[in-house]
């Protein structure tokens, strides 16, 4: 069983898996270019001996909603939800991973299109204020 801490940073990177694709889904497919992608940046940013599960629960996070194919608008508006209630949980450096990652994935099939330079950009706003 997950003691208090552990279940706030597993519901964290949920979240973040889910800000993922809503990024990747924005469109309305999320196509197999982004799912390489998102395994490439876990694999290259956020990927280390302490947080190897938390990878894995963001790659988790993101598969589960992709079968449901759930709204991207509906994910990516909880994503920010969650983080307006739980600022303290993101520092410089989690926004910053966040961002890039966000990015890479966008940018990862033809460049990023209209829907996705939108949750760009409310993404960025959001992670600043």
């Amino acid at each position: 069983m997950l003691d208090t801490h552990q279940e706030e940073e597993k519901i964290l990177y949920q979240r973040i898996g889910e800000l993922f694709y809503a990024i990747a889904f924005s469109d309305g497919i999320v196509r197999i270019e982004e799912m390489v992608e998102l395994e490439e940046i876990l694999q290259q940013y956020w990927k280390t001996d302490s947080n190897e599960q938390n990878m894995r629960i963001i790659f988790k996070s993101f598969k589960d909603l992709l079968l449901e194919e759930a709204d991207a608008e509906v994910c990516f508006n909880e994503f920010i939800m969650y983080k307006k209630e739980q600022p303290n949980k993101f520092t410089d450096s989690l926004k910053t991973l966040i961002l890039k990652s966000a990015h890479g994935i966008a940018a990862s099939f033809a460049g990023k299109n209209k829907s996705e330079l939108i949750f760009l950009g409310k993404l960025s706003i959001n992670l600043k204020s």
